[in-house]
């Protein structure tokens, strides 16, 4: 300021003025009083804008660090949600092991009722023989004379051979040899038969296992046209009902129908590779269409053609 006012007395002499002019001074002054206000103003609004930065800085810190929290917290998320879709795939493997192992031992023993079925053929047939030779019962163990029954390398009495439960002949009609015992039909399929899935009844001959079930190869049928399936045809398992080749395309063709106006699944995209699907090639799961081959479990990816799991709409085992 005194600066400001020495260079307006040196500018005032410079003019003619006296450098003592009370007016002057008084100008002076005032002029000086301003410029220290204006001072004044500026320090404070600068130090408003430093206290305005320091909080933005702040702000900015904190918002900062809640992003880092948010995104720990999503991964922590996102590696429960994976353990816990480990741990699902690993129970529902061990239930499938034990649903293959049921049919594996289902299979054994069809395999076997057919072995013991042949056996009663081979049996059945001239049986009865004329005792020539000294041969003992092989359930009363005395020595059989005249009429007796030959069964494999075995002698009975005709009154002797009998089944072991309800102790009927089995000198007529077929029987069943099982852990050194005979058995009528009626009794061995109480003890050890397999029911078919559909009618109740004990299955015989040619059976039907299907998703760790038995049938008899006619109570094997389409969920729609009710036919049973001929030998060797595809079908396929659509996860509520098991359908034969041409009604697995109904579905197809009526989804298709909605979308646009051709009648088969040319133009369909496929939900798993993404492809054009053709005619005979799909099938209906989680209310998309597939490639039967692209239907795949996504864990392990192995392609499913029975029972499966949904969630999120993809496909398990």
């Amino acid at each position: 300021t005194a600066k400001f006012i020495m260079a307006e007395q040196q500018a005032g002499k410079d003019n003619g003025v006296e450098a003592g002019d009370p007016k002057r001074l008084g100008e002076l002054a005032k002029k000086s009083k301003k410029l220290e206000l204006e001072l004044v103003k500026r320090s404070k609004k600068e130090e408003e804008l430093a206290k305005k930065a320091k909080k933005e800085e702040e702000i900015k810190r904190k918002k900062e660090e809640e992003l880092a929290k948010k995104n720990k917290k999503k991964e922590e998320e996102k590696r429960k949600v994976v353990e816990e879709v480990f741990t699902k795939t690993r129970k529902e493997d061990e239930v499938l092991k034990k649903k293959k192992d049921v049919k594996n031992e289902e299979e054994k023993k069809n395999a076997e009722n057919d072995k013991l079925r042949a056996n009663d053929k081979a049996t059945s047939k001239n049986t009865k023989i004329v005792n020539k030779g000294k041969t003992y019962c092989q359930a009363c163990k005395k020595k059989c004379s005249g009429e007796v029954l030959r069964v494999q390398d075995k002698y009975f009495h005709i009154a002797c051979f009998k089944c072991t439960v309800c102790k009927n002949s089995l000198a007529q009609g077929g029987f069943f040899f099982k852990d050194g015992v005979y058995f009528c039909t009626n009794d061995y399929q109480k003890q050890f038969g397999t029911k078919c899935a559909n009618c109740g009844l004990y299955v015989e001959g040619e059976v039907v296992s299907a998703l760790g079930k038995t049938y008899h190869q006619k109570c094997f049928t389409c969920a729609r046209c009710r036919q049973a399936f001929p030998g060797g045809e595809r079908v396929t398992y659509t996860g509520k009902e098991v359908l034969c080749a041409k009604c697995v395309q109904i579905p197809v063709r009526e989804t298709q129908s909605l979308q646009s106006s051709p009648t088969s699944t040319s133009g369909t995209e496929c939900a798993g590779c993404k492809e054009e699907l053709k005619e005979g090639q799909a099938l209906i799961a989680l209310d998309r269409q597939w490639h039967i081959w692209c239907f795949k479990c996504k864990a392990c990816g192995s392609v499913l053609h029975g029972e499966y799991m949904g969630k999120d709409g993809v496909p398990y085992c």
